[in-house]
């Protein structure tokens, strides 16, 4: 389930364990930490959609980046950062030792979930930005990892023809071995026999001047988020909504369809969530548009 708004600034009653009680300085930390550099970019969008019956459009899009995988892309949502509450914010469950940087977050997190309280507007954004803060390591570490790897194939074909040149010109020495010299690795599609494609497929279809990382957040109803994200260091770029057209005829249809339906189930528990996302996806929008016409945010979106 998304996350729900909440009108408090703080937590009321959850006590939280570990790290993220025994030393708050994290938290002045993980606000102050720098996601964007000269060196790095990254082009942030909250992904939403206008009806909720339409909420799989999101699907299609998350799985349109990640099937086949798009490398510059990556996606945010709120089922992820459920898992990381789950995964991290519990320090006796914890299965990992090697914790990343604020991780101290998500045990916060966990408190308040098991208190039963709902997550401040503060708190989301916070859990937001550490997430970010994973992606963008990972994304530079890749690239690190990928730019070693070209130098070292360089270095390999650059000691290959020297040795190829010193033999053609005075061979080898009588009595003595010829070390062997590794070869490089070829560029080609083709494969040898008996040999098994292991490479991950990845399309690289963006732009070559544009941002490092391309990086839909879904899942979130509470607008005030951008502006609290904003006052992080972290600026979100677009705000999509997804929708389908939809004709009087059609909608009029669907109507007639889901009032059938409402009379031959007995049970109404599918309907009243759909019209409670539907409220909250009215919220969202309507609150979005104050945020938005305060002019704060116009230079980033």
């Amino acid at each position: 389930m998304p996350p729900k708004r909440n009108k408090s600034s703080t937590p009321s009653g959850a006590t939280p364990t570990g790290a993220g009680a025994a030393n708050k300085s994290w938290e002045t930390s993980l606000s102050a930490a720098v996601f964007e550099e000269n060196e790095w970019r990254a082009s942030l969008s909250v992904v939403q959609v206008e009806k909720a019956e339409d909420e799989q459009l999101i699907g299609s899009l998350v799985q349109a980046v990640q099937q086949p995988m798009r490398r510059l892309f990556s996606v945010l949502s709120w089922e992820d950062t459920l898992e990381k509450i789950n995964e991290l914010g519990n320090p006796k469950t914890r299965k990992t030792k090697d914790v990343p940087m604020f991780f101290e977050v998500t045990e916060v997190a966990k408190a308040v979930m098991d208190a039963g309280e709902e997550m401040t507007v503060d708190l989301i954004a916070k859990l937001i930005k550490f997430q970010l803060l994973i992606i963008k390591n990972t994304d530079v570490t890749r690239r690190a990892s990928e730019l070693k790897a070209v130098e070292e194939n360089a270095h390999v074909k650059v000691g290959l023809n020297s040795a190829n040149k010193d033999q053609g010109g005075k061979g080898a020495a009588k009595g003595k071995k010829v070390a062997d010299i590794p070869v490089p690795t070829k560029d080609t599609k083709l494969k040898r026999r008996g040999e098994e494609e292991n490479t991950i497929k990845y399309i690289d279809d963006e732009p070559d001047d544009g941002p490092q990382q391309y990086i839909l957040i879904v899942g979130f109803y509470e607008p005030l988020l951008i502006a609290v994200l904003d006052s992080m260091g972290i600026h979100v770029s677009n705000v999509i909504k997804l929708g389908l057209q939809r004709d009087e005829h059609s909608e009029a249809l669907e109507d007639t369809e889901a009032e059938e339906d409402h009379q031959s189930n007995e049970d109404q528990e599918v309907e009243t969530l759909k019209q409670k996302r539907q409220q909250e996806l009215d919220v969202f929008w309507k609150q979005l548009d104050q945020v938005l016409n305060t002019g704060i945010w116009s230079c980033y979106i």
